[in-house]
């Protein structure tokens, strides 16, 4: 399967990427599903398709932040449905799914208001944190975080407990995404240290 990555990798760059030239990258299964792109080292790390998105719509995903934005901000989703549009033709199927994975962005009350950015951006840089460190991180952890943060944003105060509620799911979603990329990236470090990695680092 490494061999038909690179393959796909190569292909996507070409095809939807034309002027960028490939930033190295690691990909292995045994992280789970997901990627996450490290702009300071211009490294993507890859591991399987997620739910929502196919190997190539997960590679173009991470592409974008690569040559837009590492968050998924209007310069992201803009170089997504470009990608989606270049798509329509012979593959309306990867099309789709590319403007799914914007829509679902753009619905989050996280990209409807500059309170919602400077909340979700606070999330991420707080569970980057805690996961680096180490720290154990429940449920009960991350409510804390989110109910701390949303005072210090100071968010929707009057919300009810329905409100709250929703609000406690997303910065849950949050929290297991952030888990996840650095779970991708430690490792990848370990990889690299013990040189033990399944894949060795692809460059071009």
């Amino acid at each position: 399967m490494t061999g038909e990555f690179n393959t796909l990798y190569l292909d996507t760059c070409r095809t939807y990427f034309p002027r960028w030239m490939p930033w190295a990258y690691t990909y292995d299964t045994g992280w789970g599903a997901g990627g996450y792109t490290n702009a300071d080292r211009k490294h993507i790390y890859f591991g399987d398709p997620t739910r929502d998105l196919s190997t190539r719509g997960l590679i173009i995903h991470e592409i974008c932040h690569a040559v837009g934005y590492f968050n998924h901000n209007t310069r992201w989703q803009n170089r997504m449905m470009k990608a989606a549009e270049l798509a329509k033709n012979h593959d309306p199927k990867l099309s789709a799914e590319l403007i799914d994975d914007v829509q679902g962005y753009q619905k989050s009350p996280c990209s409807q208001s500059t309170e919602w950015k400077m909340l979700y951006q606070r999330l991420e840089e707080k569970f980057n944190g805690l996961y680096w460190k180490g720290e154990p991180v429940d449920e009960d952890t991350i409510d804390w975080v989110v109910v701390r943060e949303l005072s210090e944003v100071g968010v929707k105060k009057d919300w009810d407990e329905k409100q709250f509620g929703k609000m406690l799911i997303k910065g849950r979603k949050v929290a297991k995404r952030v888990e996840r990329e650095v779970r991708i990236v430690k490792a990848s470090y370990e990889g690299i240290r013990r040189e033990k990695s399944t894949m060795p680092l692809h460059f071009f």
